[in-house]
């Protein structure tokens, strides 16, 4: 294990944009999951969810 945490800390500087594009992955992959859930939400209530909004 402490080997494995050996070479993770040796990448230094670049340990930044690694981290960034996971935590940058996750968040648009939770974004994506949610926008699913609605568009499913939408569709079992019997709403079109391709229809433009017909906020006022």
């Amino acid at each position: 294990m402490e080997r494995v945490i050996n070479s993770i800390l040796s990448l230094g500087g670049l340990l930044i944009p690694i981290v960034a594009v996971v935590v940058g992955g996750a968040i648009a992959i939770t974004a994506m999951i949610l926008k699913h859930q609605e568009r499913i939400a939408k569709i079992e209530r019997g709403i079109d969810p391709d229809a433009p909004s017909t906020r006022t």
